[in-house]
C-alpha cells in the first residue's frame, strides 16, 4: 500500500482566512492598421462595455460594469481594477513574425487582473447593486476571470484581428494574505514544494520551461559525449528552477573550499555534496524563519558569473523582500494560456496548494518526500483537496496525446480565409513542439541524467539508461553513493579551473549548451527537432525512447506511475514550528510506508 493519504485538506482549518490573489496574462494582440490605438486602445473600449449576467435573485439579466482602468475618472485604490501594459518580452519567434499579414499592427498585451479573493466573492469596483434587491454586487472570481476572458476573445475575433499565445508569454499569478504577507513559512514551503518536485512539475510544462541553465562546477550526474535527447535546445529566460538557487550555494561553497586548502576542508567538501537531494533542500529551506535571510543566502553570482536572480524563478519570492511594496508569492512556471480551463484549473491548482501549506496537522514534509520518491502530480492534487473538475483535468493534461489532441483542435478552429491563418498554424505548430510527450520526457530525461535535479532514489535510478547508471563519474543514487568518493572527483576535476586557472579551462563547465567546452559543439550539434522524432539515433547511440534499457524492475517505470494509500499526516501540531517543511520526529507521528523492493505494484 502506497503511504500517500487520499484525502484532501479541503475543509481543514487553515491560517490563509483571507487569501488573495491576482492573475497576468500575456499575449500577442493583433488589429488592422486602421484601428485607432492599435489593440491596446481596441481592448480597453471592449472591456468598458458592460455586460449581462444572470441575476441569482430573479433569474433576469442584469447589466454590470466590469473592474477595468480607466472605468471611473477618479484614481482608484491600487489593484482595484484589471489594466493592461506593454510587456516587452511578448513577441513572436522570427518564423511566425514572417507569417504575419502586412497590413497589422502588434501589441505586446499583458492583461493584470485587479486583487481578488480567492475563497470568497469581491466587492465590485466601483459598487453596483442589484436593480431588484438594492444588494451589493460581488464577483465571484470564477465569473470575473470567465468574463475578462470571454470579452478578450470576442473583441478580437472579427477578420483581421487576432490574439495567440506563444512559449515567450506566460501566466503569472501572485498570492497574498488579504493585506498583509502570507506566513513566512507558507512563502517557504511554496518555494520548497516546486523545488523537491520539479521534475514531477515539468511533465505539466512544456519543454522551454523545463529550464537548463547554464553552470561550471559540482553536479552528481554525467554528460554524455553525445547525448539524443529529442527536444529543441532553448529555454524561456523568465521562469527558472529553485533546485539551481540550491546546486549553485552548493557550488559557491565547494569552490571556496577548495580554492583554499581542498584536504584541509575535505569535511566541508563532503558534506556540502551530501545535500544535493531534495530531501537536504527541503530540511535546510525549513531551517530560515524569514523569507528575505533565505534569499539573502544564495550567492550573489552563479557559477557562470551571471546574477542570480529571486525574480526569475518558478517561485518568485522577491515581492516579499522588504522595501518591495508587493508582499506576494509569484507562481511564474505556467505558460501562456487565453483558454480559460487552463488557467481556472492552474489558478485552483496553486491556491489550494497554498491553503494546504497554511493547514496545521499535515506533515507536509514527509508527504512531498514521498511523493518525490514514488508518486506524481495526481498524488499531490489528491493531498491538496482539488475538485474532481481539477483532478480530472490534469489526469487528462497528463495523457501522452494531450498536446497532439490540443494541437488538432485550435487548428480546426481556424479559418479558410482567415488572414492570421499561416501565422497561427505557425504558432500553434511550434506549441505542439514544444509540448509533446516527447520533447517532455526528453528533458525530464536529460536533466535526472545531469543532475539538475539533485540526487534520487535508488528505485527511479534503476530505470536509467544502463550507460548512465554505469558511467565513473556518476553519483546521482543517493541511496548508494559514495560520498569519499564523490568528494575525490569534485576536487580532482576542479583543480585546474580552482587552483590553477588555466586557459582555456572548463573541465567544471557541464552543460552541453556552453560552447566554451570543446566537447559541447558536438553534444549541442546532436540535437534533434521535433520534425526528426523518427530520425534513428547515430549508430552506436541508444535512443531512450525506442531503446528501453532492460534493467526496469517490475513495478516500475521511467516516470512511476499514480500511487494511492492511506493518510499520512501526523497529529496536531500546537505550533509553528513543525509545519511546512519541518521534520517531524517522535514516537507518536504518523510515517508513511516505504516502498517495497521494485516499486509499488
Amino acid at each position: 500500500m502506497s503511504s500517500f493519504a487520499n484525502v484532501g485538506a479541503a475543509g481543514q482549518p487553515s491560517i490563509l482566512n483571507d487569501m488573495t490573489f491576482g492573475i497576468e496574462l500575456e499575449f500577442l494582440s493583433y488589429t488592422p492598421r486602421k484601428v485607432r490605438d492599435g489593440p491596446r486602445g481596441h481592448l480597453t473600449r471592449a472591456l468598458h462595455t458592460p455586460v449581462n449576467l444572470l441575476c441569482k435573485n430573479c433569474n433576469k439579466e442584469h447589466s454590470w460594469k466590469l473592474p477595468i482602468e480607466g472605468i471611473v475618472s477618479s484614481n482608484p485604490p491600487p489593484f482595484s481594477t484589471w489594466k493592461m501594459i506593454r510587456d516587452g518580452t511578448v513577441n513572436p519567434s522570427a518564423d511566425e513574425k514572417a507569417n504575419e499579414p502586412r497590413k497589422s499592427q502588434f501589441y505586446q498585451m499583458e492583461l493584470v487582473s485587479r486583487i481578488m479573493n480567492f475563497s470568497k466573492p469581491t466587492p465590485s469596483f466601483p459598487p453596483q447593486f442589484y436593480p431588484c434587491t438594492d444588494e451589493p454586487f460581488e464577483w465571484d472570481a470564477h465569473t470575473e476571470i470567465s468574463v475578462f476572458m470571454q470579452r478578450v476573445h470576442e473583441a478580437f475575433s472579427d477578420h483581421g484581428y487576432c490574439i495567440a499565445n506563444n512559449k515567450n508569454t506566460g501566466f503569472h499569478i501572485h498570492f497574498s494574505n488579504g493585506k498583509i504577507p502570507p506566513p513566512a513559512k507558507i512563502s517557504l514551503g511554496m518555494f520548497a514544494v516546486f523545488t523537491a518536485l520539479e521534475r514531477h512539475f515539468d511533465r505539466l510544462l512544456p519543454a522551454s520551461r523545463n529550464c537548463i541553465m547554464s553552470f561550471e562546477g559540482v553536479t552528481p550526474g554525467i554528460s554524455r559525449v553525445n547525448p539524443v535527447y529529442k527536444y529543441i535546445p532553448g529555454d524561456n529566460d523568465w521562469v527558472g528552477s529553485g533546485s539551481r538557487a540550491l546546486l549553485e550555494g552548493i557550488r559557491s561553497t565547494v569552490k571556496r573550499a577548495i580554492k583554499d586548502d581542498p584536504e584541509f576542508n575535505r569535511f566541508t567538501i563532503t558534506d556540502e555534496l551530501q545535500s544535493c537531494n531534495p530531501p537536504s533542500w527541503l530540511n535546510t529551506i525549513s531551517g530560515y524563519d524569514d523569507v528575505e535571510a533565505f534569499l539573502d543566502s544564495w550567492p550573489a553570482k552563479d557559477s557562470m558569473g551571471q546574477t542570480l536572480a529571486y525574480r526569475t524563478m518558478a517561485v518568485n519570492l522577491q515581492n516579499l523582500k522588504s522595501g518591495i511594496g508587493k508582499s506576494t508569492i509569484e507562481i511564474r512556471a505556467a505558460p501562456g494560456s487565453l483558454d480559460f480551463s487552463e488557467v481556472w484549473q492552474w489558478s485552483q491548482f496553486m491556491g489550494k496548494l497554498m491553503l494546504w501549506l497554511s493547514t496545521p496537522s499535515i506533515d507536509h514534509n514527509k508527504i512531498i518526500l514521498d511523493i518525490w520518491a514514488n508518486g506524481t502530480i495526481i498524488d499531490l492534487l489528491k493531498q491538496i483537496g482539488v475538485s474532481q473538475d481539477t483532478l480530472d483535468y490534469y489526469t487528462d493534461r497528463l495523457t501522452p496525446d494531450w498536446a497532439v489532441r490540443r494541437h488538432a483542435r485550435v487548428i480546426s478552429t481556424i479559418g479558410e480565409t482567415d488572414p492570421f491563418r499561416n501565422f497561427l498554424i505557425s504558432v500553434e505548430n511550434n506549441r505542439l513542439a514544444d509540448h509533446r510527450t516527447e520533447a517532455v520526457e526528453s528533458k525530464i530525461l536529460h536533466k535526472l541524467e545531469r543532475g539538475y535535479y539533485g540526487q534520487i532514489p535508488d528505485a527511479l535510478f534503476k530505470t536509467l539508461p544502463a550507460e548512465v547508471q554505469n558511467h565513473p563519474k556518476n553519483f546521482l543514487n543517493m541511496d548508494t553513493c559514495d560520498y569519499e568518493l564523490f568528494t575525490d572527483s569534485v576536487i580532482a576535476d576542479a583543480a585546474p579551473v580552482v587552483i590553477s586557472h588555466p586557459s582555456p579551462a572548463y573541465s567544471w563547465s557541464n552543460d552541453p549548451f556552453n560552447t566554451s567546452n570543446t566537447n559541447s559543439v558536438q553534444a549541442a550539434s546532436m540535437f534533434f527537432s521535433p520534425d526528426s522524432f523518427d530520425v534513428p539515433p547515430p549508430p552506436g547511440l541508444d535512443d531512450p525512447f525506442t531503446t528501453p534499457p532492460d534493467i526496469t524492475p517490475s513495478g516500475t517505470s521511467r516516470f512511476p506511475t499514480t500511487v494511492d494509500g492511506s493518510n499520512a499526516r501526523s497529529p496536531a501540531s500546537d505550533g509553528s514550528e513543525e509545519f511546512p517543511f519541518r521534520s517531524i520526529d517522535g514516537q507518536s507521528q504518523i510515517f508513511a510506508t516505504a516502498a517495497p523492493e521494485g516499486g509499488f505494484s
